[in-house]
Formats: structure tokens, C-alpha cells, sequence
């Protein structure tokens, strides 16, 4: 039950964090093929 909890606060975190950061990456490097205006990130 314990490791199932630990489970989904990995999760949360992943969803709140990380995925958000990978997909800003993303388009910040899409952006960027197409002349992105703003290059200060």
C-alpha cells in the first residue's frame, strides 16, 4: 500500500513538473527551428 502511494506521488510530481518542462523544451526548440522571435529563454 505504501510503495502504491509512493507511486503516485511520483506521479503528481511528474505531471506537475516534469512533463510541463519537457513539452515547454519542446516547443521552445520547435520555435527556434522557425525563427522564433523571442530568444531570451
Amino acid at each position: 500500500m505504501g510503495q502504491l502511494k509512493g507511486q503516485l506521488v511520483v506521479a503528481v510530481i511528474w505531471n506537475t513538473t516534469i512533463a510541463p518542462y519537457v513539452l515547454f523544451q519542446h516547443c521552445l526548440q520547435a520555435g527556434q527551428l522557425i525563427s522564433f522571435p523571442n530568444k531570451n529563454f
